[in-house]
Formats: C-alpha cells, sequence, structure tokens
C-alpha cells in the first residue's frame, strides 16, 4: 500500500524513523570519512553534488531548518535520500505501509500535464518554495520537507541539476 507523506505530525514521525534508519547506513554526508575533497571531484556539477550530499561545493554552507540536521544546522539528509537517486520520488518503508515521496525532476514539477494536479513551478518559484516550505499554489510542504538556507549561486545549481534528472525520462503527455 503506498501513502503519500502528508502534512501531519504522523509524517514527521515516519520522516524521523526514515531518518534514524538511514543515519544508521551512513547518511550522505561524504565529509564524515575525509573524503569531503574526493566526493567533490565525483560529481558531475556543483547541483549534483548538493542533490547527493546537502553540501555545496562552494565554501557556503547550506543548512536546513524544521527537521533533522546536525548540530551545526546542516541537513543530515540530502534530496536523494528521500526523493530517490533520479529525483522520481522514492518509497519509504514504515511498519506495515509504504510512503512514496514525490517527483521533483523540474519537468514534473514545471508541468501542467496529468498526472500533476498542482499549480507548476518556474525555477523563480522552486527556489522560493525550497526556503520557504510553501508551494508555488500557496499551500505548505509536510513538516518533513527541509527548508534549506541556501544562496542563489546553489539554488541555481540544484535547479539546473534537477533540469537533468528531467532529461534521463520524458514527462508523460496527453494522447
Amino acid at each position: 500500500m503506498m501513502h503519500y507523506i502528508r502534512c501531519t505530525s504522523y509524517g514527521v514521525v515516519v520522516l524521523c524513523i526514515v531518518a534514524v534508519s538511514v543515519a544508521s547506513c551512513g547518511g550522505s554526508d561524504p565529509a564524515a570519512d575525509g573524503s569531503d575533497v574526493e566526493a567533490a571531484r565525483a560529481f558531475s556539477s556543483n547541483g549534483a553534488r548538493i542533490f547527493f550530499t546537502a553540501v555545496s561545493a562552494r565554501d557556503d554552507s547550506i543548512t536546513v531548518r524544521g527537521v533533522a540536521r546536525a548540530p551545526d544546522g546542516r541537513s543530515m539528509y540530502a534530496c536523494a535520500d528521500c526523493h530517490g537517486p533520479d529525483g522520481r520520488g522514492a518509497p519509504l518503508p514504515f511498519g506495515n505501509a509504504t510512503y512514496r515521496t514525490p517527483d521533483i525532476t523540474f519537468a514534473v514539477l514545471a508541468s501542467t500535464v496529468p498526472p500533476r494536479r498542482k499549480a507548476p513551478y518556474t525555477a523563480g518559484t522552486l527556489g522560493l518554495t525550497l526556503r520557504t516550505g510553501v508551494a508555488v499554489d500557496g499551500r505548505k510542504l509536510d513538516d518533513a520537507m527541509p527548508r534549506w538556507n541556501m544562496n542563489e549561486e546553489d539554488v541555481r545549481d540544484l535547479i539546473a541539476y534537477l533540469k537533468t534528472l528531467s532529461a534521463v525520462q520524458p514527462v508523460p503527455t496527453t494522447p
């Protein structure tokens, strides 16, 4: 049974339990084992690095509000930890249920074609949503979604990377 994480305290509890599971598998911080420089070279772009590690190649710190974070304010999880390595959403098992995170490839977020039932994003509105946790249509995102503190360049780099994920597989169109 698939459920979407909703804006409820239950969803936050689910995320916390999933977070503990992910953390026990090593988390997403390449600096944890001293390989930060090597990890930075392994990514095709700064946006890819942010997507997979929640760490910028720049000296600027990316911190989060509202979710599990390290004492320095950095996220304990990156986009790929919840939305999958391809950005298309990932199942998060919890007990007898599985919760699925949404597809965050830019083509889907910017689409007006079904199955998307929400207002489409632009690069500007997506950047604002990443920072505030308020969707383009005014609804509050689930509390499990981090509110990212990123500079403009890092936001642009991340969105550019989400656009490359969109190119990997075409978005469905109407017949």
